[in-house]
């Protein structure tokens, strides 16, 4: 499997390479007011304004990854290793490094922590 591993305050993350688009220097992020968990604000990446979400405390990169066709950025993290890796046998889902093994990132569980609650306490005002 090809793609990136990052290590994260979590731990080591995989990142395939269908949806790791490129890594960036960090941008000047602005925040969102009444953010969910997670989410560091928002950036303008090459013209597109996307979502910046949190992994860790670093602040060098960014990785810009795709979920369902829409960009999303996340820092927090420091590149461990890139190129094609083994699948971890004792660990469904993950694969094998030098540093140890890294689970695939969970880019669903990412994108559902944005938009969980996004509209509750928010009135219409109709």
């Amino acid at each position: 499997m090809g793609g990136v591993v990052v290590d994260t305050d979590g731990g080591l993350l995989f990142v395939p390479a269908a949806v790791a688009l490129k890594f960036v220097a960090m941008p000047k992020v602005l925040a969102v007011p009444d953010a969910p968990p997670g989410l560091l604000g928002v950036a303008l990446i090459d013209g597109t304004v996307i979502p910046v979400v949190t992994m860790g405390g670093s602040r060098d990169t960014m990785l810009v990854c795709t979920y369902l066709g829409e960009p999303i950025g996340i820092v927090g993290h420091t590149v461990v290793a890139s190129g094609t890796f083994e699948p971890a046998h004792e660990q469904p889902g993950s694969v094998r490094c030098k540093a140890g093994i890294a689970k695939t990132m969970d880019l669903s569980s990412v994108a559902a922590s944005l938009s969980k609650n996004a509209w509750a306490g928010r009135s219409t005002g109709l």
